[in-house]
């Protein structure tokens, strides 16, 4: 909440960690399990939406990058 405050900052509040056992049965499949699949896609939406409202946007900061 402080960076958002101070810094104008927008923050994805959805993170995606991963271990081996996210990704499929046996090692080096390359496979993403159901469950990490799932929560990669809400990660991946949540940051479409946020880029495509920060577009939107009328007003500009001198912050930015």
């Amino acid at each position: 909440m402080s960076l958002m405050l101070d810094f104008k900052c927008v923050i994805n509040p959805y993170v995606v960690y991963a271990t081996e056992r996210d990704w499929g049965r046996g090692s080096g499949s390359g496979v993403m399990s159901d469950v990490l699949s799932a929560r990669f896609r809400k990660c991946l939406e949540v940051k479409l939406e946020l880029a495509s409202l920060l577009k939107a946007r009328r007003y500009s900061s001198g912050w930015e990058i």
